[in-house]
């Protein structure tokens, strides 16, 4: 009610408008009744000295704008005449949608509130036009960019305003961000248009090319190109200086992107986030980093997160020679953190001398996001899923959906919430399958639109096959996967999954013990599956080994210790698979033949028959 009529400002708003906004499935009695409640609710939070912001007479209601002013109204002001109620506007338009994360289950105020939220972003795209434009005629080269950035995120196909971008990081010294900023242009243009920059902008491109200041490292002559075994690179966790306790989780927020963001290069060979985070919180040189890692390189660096200000040192490190082949500082606010990640892994990539082809470059940082809010519930969302149980399912869901919410083309959340109801599709029995694979599909569909050619997106769509019984289409959505990211051991292990379970062990083997030399120290779910493997390969002595090994390190998950009771089973041991199937019992009381048919769902479907009848064994 106070938005509508703060927007109405200057206009005596009917009261029969406002019932039939709000209240519009009532009585005309009852809706006029709820008007007067509400009106009432206002007038008591404020003290008697302060003056109301609303007025109200038996037919109308009117805002007061002598005595009160809004965001939106200061924001008008601004997008019309380039003064503000407020002397900030000047440096912080208002962002964000109007009444952001409101809602009302009422169409005559849903369809009002979605015509206001257009016209707001237009008054922001206006006034934050102007703010770039005063501020680069001021000199203030860091304002100006700190508004074309904020109108980009508003809509980022405004090609004049890329290049006003890529110029002010060029004034700035920061022609790799100049250059990053074309290749987001680039990427927006032919996801959403069809279309290639005009040629005003590549011309700007070529230019601020050739004047970059090249770090490459000349090559000596004669040298040939780096083969591939030399361009294993680990990212070790970076370390947290912040004081501020609320930036905790940023440091490993980063370093898993940056992780993330490298593994999509062709010619690098990237150590696991698994397998770097086993030093964190723990200082390690870098040479036994390497040595124990089985790499050439090293990247390591710290975080400082002060107010807006964040600083990143970061060095590469060749540990064959002990040297420093690179290393800068980056300085910049919250707002242009992704800016700085973009920095770093560009920085990296042009150190090892690898020349990045197009495609590979618009991938770097897809599936990612502008928003940092979004970003910090990403991470949390990630921490959550990793712990695999129902509960943590549905905490890391509420974080990335948060992330969607603050940013809804943010792919990276997309495929992360749409993998987690594909894990309760398998995993809940206490909830609706179908249920959860039609959300799952729903997320799929969305990264279809937005990033068709993104890993996740085949990743997603691989996994919700299988759930259909769809065994071949499964396994070539996940061969699609690992060859756009042959780097990211995960997506390899995600395709040995689906061999499993549609039959081919023995290449399920194969790629898992290619995922581990990729990831020395794997995620536990990847011996799980190498034992689930060897099992129906035959080799029972590996088998029950690598089960041993996967439930030292979940000991109270049930599916490892189920599987070892099949192996005992299968290996003619009935008394240890009855001890095993009894000590199950007590773990997990719950656990029983709806998990073992729901969760798996082999091709050959005499192979859950056999699963499923080793509970029978304690009767």
């Amino acid at each position: 009610m106070l938005a509508f009529v703060a927007l109405r400002h200057g206009h005596d708003v009917p009261r029969g408008v406002l019932t039939s906004l709000l209240w519009g499935d009532r009585a005309e009695a009852q809706a006029r009744a709820s008007l007067r409640q509400s009106l009432s609710e206002v007038r008591a939070a404020f003290p008697d000295n302060v003056p109301l912001p609303i007025q109200s007479d038996h037919e109308t209601v009117r805002w007061d704008v002598a005595s009160a002013t809004a965001d939106v109204l200061d924001l008008e002001r601004l997008a019309r005449d380039g003064t503000s109620g407020t002397a900030s506007l000047a440096e912080d338009v208002p962002l964000g949608d109007l009444l952001e994360g409101f809602s009302l289950n009422e169409a005559s105020f849903e369809q009002w509130l979605a015509g206001e939220r257009e016209r707001v972003r237009q008054l922001q795209c206006t006034a934050l036009s102007r703010c770039m434009s005063r501020a680069a005629d001021a000199g203030d080269i860091a304002g100006a960019l700190r508004h074309g950035l904020a109108l980009l995120g508003i809509d980022p196909l405004q090609e004049h305003v890329h290049r006003a971008v890529m110029t002010f990081y060029e004034s700035l010294g920061r022609r790799d961000a100049a250059l990053a900023q074309y290749h987001r242009l680039e990427q927006e243009l032919s996801t959403q248009l069809g279309v290639q920059p005009d040629v005003e902008t590549s011309e700007l491109a070529r230019s601020i090319r050739s004047r970059r200041n090249d770090r490459v490292i000349p090559p000596r002559e004669n040298d040939g190109p780096t083969p591939r075994a030399q361009l294993s690179i680990a990212v070790l966790p970076f370390l947290s200086l912040s004081d501020d306790r609320q930036h905790g989780f940023f440091a490993d927020g980063m370093t898993e992107d940056i992780i993330s963001a490298l593994s999509r290069v062709a010619d690098f060979l990237v150590i696991s986030r698994s397998s770097s985070f086993v030093y964190r919180g723990r200082p390690v040189r870098a040479e036994v980093a390497a040595r124990e890692l089985g790499v050439r390189y090293i990247l390591e660096g710290s975080v400082r997160v002060a107010g807006q200000h964040v600083r990143v040192n970061a060095q590469l490190i060749d540990t064959t020679s002990g040297g420093q082949i690179w290393g800068e500082r980056f300085d910049g606010s919250l707002d242009d953190i992704f800016t700085v990640q973009d920095e770093i892994t560009r920085s990296i990539a042009v150190s090892l001398q690898v020349r990045l082809s197009k495609g590979e470059s618009a991938r770097l940082w897809e599936g990612q996001t502008r928003n940092l809010r979004a970003w910090e519930a990403m991470t949390l969302g990630r921490q959550a899923f990793y712990r695999f149980t129902t509960t943590d399912n549905f905490i890391a869901r509420q974080h990335f959906q948060e992330a969607i919410r603050l940013d809804p083309t943010f792919t990276g959340a997309i495929a992360q919430l749409g993998i987690s109801h594909y894990w309760d599709a398998r995993y809940s029995v206490s909830l609706d399958r179908q249920a959860s694979c039609a959300l799952a599909e729903e997320q799929a569909e969305t990264l279809i639109r937005l990033a068709p050619d993104h890993s996740a997106t085949y990743s997603l769509r691989a996994c919700l096959a299988l759930l259909q019984f769809r065994y071949d289409e499964a396994i070539a959505l996940g061969r699609r996967a690992v060859e756009l990211a042959p780097s990211d051991s995960r997506v390899g292990g995600y395709l040995a999954l689906l061999h499993v379970y549609g039959g081919s062990c023995e290449e399920a083997i194969a790629l898992l013990a290619e995922a581990k030399r990729m990831c020395p120290h794997p995620d536990a779910w990847m011996t799980y599956f190498s034992a689930v493997a060897n099992l129906w390969a035959g080799d029972l002595r590996t088998a029950l080994a690598q089960a041993d090994a996967y439930v030292a390190i979940e000991p109270t998950e049930p599916y490892g210790h189920f599987y070892r009771a099949a192996m005992h089973d299968i290996a003619g041991r009935e008394e240890e698979a009855r001890a095993a199937i009894v000590f199950l019992g007590d773990l997990a009381p719950a656990f029983g033949p709806r998990n073992i048919e729901r969760s798996e769902i082999y091709r050959d479907a005499s192979r859950t028959e056999r699963l499923t009848r080793l509970f029978q064994l304690t009767r």
